[in-house]
């Protein structure tokens, strides 16, 4: 799936009773088999585990309901790999859980096997972090074998990142508060236009005739304004106020 068609199909529409289908179909799309979406208020997210959200969170998944009650009852936040790998960077966390590694403990081997009864070996986990404990965190499994996903993750990392972004805007929206629709300035607009592009902040200097410190200082500004933490993220949540185009 190319970008542009990635942020057209992430416009879903959180207000139907549809959502986890859209999603579901979505993420095939992608050319991944299975998601899960947890996103809300938590008190600390790099904690992690079920008591530590300030309200319910909310779930998406297409997951067997027999393997999320086991993963519930069974407490497998607390050694999920996926989990531990999303919550210690913002980064998204790539996991192959057929390649055991030296240490993996007992608990861990017997977290593995189930996942694999339920065809759950590999897939990439992005967290979403905001601000006042904002987070959420898209998991999207892959059932094909090693060589297929790595394929698979070249061409569509960078898109599922952008994708889970917006999906994570999208779903948070109607149970946050709103808030004055936020404006760029003309100055911006034209760095976060080239930031969507995939330039840095040195090439985006070049080509409007100014200093990287100040492309810099306009970007930031831009974060600032949408409340973003990342480039990915201010571009994903300027997209989602239409204030650029895709």
């Amino acid at each position: 799936m190319n970008l542009l068609k990635a942020i057209e199909r992430s416009a879903i529409s959180v207000q139907s009773t549809d959502t986890q289908t859209q999603i579901s179909t979505l993420t095939d799309e992608l050319g991944f088999g299975q998601f899960c979406y947890v996103g809300g208020i938590a008190f600390n997210p790099t904690i992690g585990g079920k008591f530590d959200w300030a309200k319910e969170p909310k779930l998406y998944t297409n997951f067997p309901d027999e393997w999320i009650q086991e993963y519930h009852h069974c407490n497998y936040s607390s050694i999920d790999p996926a989990i531990r790998g999303a919550l210690t960077s913002n980064a998204p966390c790539i996991w192959d859980l057929e390649s055991l590694r030296p240490g993996t403990s007992g608990n861990q081997r017997t977290f593995f096997h189930k996942a694999f009864d339920f065809d759950i070996r590999r897939g990439i986990s992005i967290p979403i972090y905001g601000s006042m404990g904002d987070f959420g965190m898209f998991t999207f499994v892959s059932h094909e074998k090693a060589p297929k996903f790595e394929s698979l993750l070249k061409q569509q990392k960078h898109v599922a990142r952008l994708v889970a972004i917006l999906l994570h805007e999208q779903i948070r929206q109607p149970i946050e508060t709103r808030r004055n629709q936020p404006s760029l300035t003309v100055r911006e607009h034209e760095v976060l236009h080239w930031v969507a592009s995939g330039k840095t902040n040195f090439e985006t200097a070049l080509i409007l005739g100014i200093s990287e410190k100040t492309a810099q200082f306009h970007l930031y500004n831009s974060m600032r304004k949408l409340d973003a933490h990342n480039r990915p993220q201010v571009v994903a949540t300027a997209i989602r106020h239409g204030l650029l185009s895709p």
